[in-house]
């Protein structure tokens, strides 16, 4: 969404599927709690190694843009919760060029079908257990272990999702 920012000519039309706002907007959400003080270092490291990008905000070019926008967040996200995201845009901009669509039960992965996200999730999670209980130490093991997974399983995508996707961009050629 940021791209705005930088690259507007050419442009027909943006996708944003689990996206942040801008790095300040995630950070206010994400380094909450007992992570609060790291938050101002985290922005000034963004800052150093992104200068050009660091401080960009979606919303900010979002409010005049007449570039089609589609915002695509689940509301369970835990990765980039949507409050840092489509929701912080939704609260900010009123632009009829800017479409919205919620799911819910895909965490970060609103594209995904449900059952991908769920077998994803009992993969890594078993994954990540078999790790932690030292069952799995070696390269070696970890790719076996990864060898017996469904893969095409784990990322099919939802076809309702990519359909205002692919509406969105037929209706900008």
């Amino acid at each position: 969404g940021n791209i705005l920012s930088y690259r507007q000519e050419n442009i027909k039309s943006i996708t944003v599927i689990s996206g942040f706002a801008g790095h300040e907007s995630f950070a206010e959400v994400a380094y909450g709690g007992k992570l609060k003080p790291f938050k101002k270092n985290i922005l000034r490291f963004e800052k150093k190694v992104n200068p050009e990008y660091a401080l960009s905000c979606s919303v900010d070019d979002l409010k005049d843009s007449g570039i089609k926008v589609l915002l695509i967040h689940s509301k369970d996200d835990t990765m980039v919760p949507i409050s840092s995201g489509l929701e912080y845009v939704r609260s900010r901009v009123n632009n009829e060029n800017i479409s919205y669509v919620v799911v819910e039960g895909k965490y970060h992965n609103p594209n995904y079908t449900e059952d991908a996200v769920q077998y994803m999730g009992q993969t890594f999670g078993e994954f990540n257990q078999l790790v932690k209980e030292k069952k799995l130490k070696t390269l070696e093991q970890k790719q076996a272990f990864m060898n017996g997974k469904d893969f095409l399983r784990m990322t099919e995508q939802d076809p309702e999702v990519w359909k205002h996707i692919f509406d969105m961009m037929a209706d900008e050629e």
